[in-house]
């Protein structure tokens, strides 16, 4: 594994799920800073693991486009469940049903 560098974007892991994507602050001898102010071991392990909880694995990586692409569909998927669908015109909520049908075939047909 290639050594974090501050500005590095890395992901955040609990038990291989992405929890977010922070920037490297700092670098000591001892830890890695976040920009959230989490510390974690120059390896990407937690500098300070959950005692109470033995089966929480967290961790950080560098960041890849897969991982990218999984926190902007969270993100994406929220901002339509947080939408007022109740503000929209019925023309507009045709138009978005219409979108969604031929992303559905599209995604059928691969």
């Amino acid at each position: 594994m290639k050594p974090f560098k501050v500005g590095d974007r890395v992901t955040v892991t609990n038990n291989g799920e992405i929890r977010c994507i922070v920037m490297v602050r700092r670098i000591t001898k001892r830890f890695v800073e976040l920009h959230n102010d989490s510390k974690w071991q120059p390896d990407g392990r937690d500098r300070f693991p959950k005692v109470h909880d033995p089966w929480r694995r967290e961790s950080i990586r560098h960041t890849t486009d897969t991982d990218r692409e999984v926190v902007r569909r969270v993100r994406y998927a929220g901002r339509l469940r947080r939408t007022d669908w109740a503000t929209f015109s019925v023309d507009d909520l045709r138009k978005v049903n219409l979108l969604l049908d031929r992303l559905e075939k599209r995604r059928a047909e691969k």
